[in-house]
């Protein structure tokens, strides 16, 4: 039997984590934008953010970075793309970007009380 198509916003995800992530952000009623394109998105040199939270302070959320698939030079780009992120939040008044690590989001409950602690105030 094939997997479910698990969509945001219109769009396929691309990991169950951001659907839990979702799924959490829904349910506290916080407004979002999947997939939010900086830089030109995919073209290269381009960012995806995984949410952008819609707010006064709109904050940057990236899941997944770390561990081991982004250890080594893959890492340095990860450090790089945050900072970019930053300065580019910096100009436009958002908050610092927020990195979920995998076992943060691995399960619905899990994606849940990491949505509450770190992004619902």
């Amino acid at each position: 039997m094939a997997e479910p198509v698990m969509i945001i916003q219109g769009k396929q995800v691309d990991s169950q984590n951001e659907y839990w992530i979702a799924q959490a952000l829904d349910q506290y009623k916080m407004g979002y934008q999947y997939q939010y394109s900086l830089f030109g998105g995919d073209l290269r040199g381009g960012v995806i953010l995984d949410f952008l939270i819609d707010g006064p302070r709109p904050i940057p959320v990236q899941v997944g970075k770390g561990g081991y698939w982004h250890a080594g030079n893959k890492g340095a780009a990860d450090m790089l793309e945050a900072w970019r992120i930053n300065q580019y939040g910096k100009k436009m008044g958002w908050d610092p970007l927020i990195e979920l690590t995998l076992p943060e989001t691995g399960d619905p409950l899990s994606a849940l009380a990491t949505v509450r602690q770190k992004l619902y105030a």
